[in-house]
């Protein structure tokens, strides 16, 4: 699993899941999942190599290595929710209306996401939600292994 991370990170770093920002999609989001408190701003977003794309100019590449105990999510029809769904949610509350529509958003999500399967989810490029951990370890993708084999010791 590959993700954008800041410039700044170590070769190998711990990081922190902390709460993301809400978007106007991320309430309908965790309405279908309201098992799962904040599902969408307490989760790592990661992809596989076929579907990742480095996010700006002032990230590099990191494999994501979730800790134990993480649970997982994936739409095989999804690459990136953020710029997908946007559209999608926009012109469905547009023809059904906020309340009908948001209805409709929430039963189409609770279907179309898969909680088994990880292998298929990376090897078809969806983007995987991980999710109901504190941290993970993310490697800088570029690393030489022998430097990475000295970085995991000092761990």
């Amino acid at each position: 699993m590959l993700k954008s991370l800041p410039h700044q990170y170590n070769d190998v770093h711990k990081v922190k899941v902390r709460k993301r920002k809400t978007q106007t999609f991320d309430d309908t989001f965790n309405e279908a999942f309201n098992h799962h408190y904040e599902l969408r701003q307490r989760s790592i977003f990661a992809n596989g190599q076929q579907s990742f794309v480095l996010e700006g100019n002032k990230t590099d590449t990191f494999y994501v290595f979730p800790i134990d105990g993480y649970k997982f999510m994936y739409c095989n029809e999804v690459q990136n929710s953020t710029i997908e769904y946007q559209q999608v949610f926009s012109s469905i509350v547009d023809g059904f209306g906020p309340n009908k529509g948001n209805e409709v958003i929430t039963e189409m999500l609770k279907f179309t996401y898969i909680h088994d399967k990880l292998n298929e989810g990376i090897s078809i490029g969806s983007e995987i939600i991980f999710y109901n951990i504190p941290y993970y370890y993310a490697v800088r993708a570029d690393m030489e292994y022998d430097s990475l084999l000295t970085s995991l010791e000092q761990l």
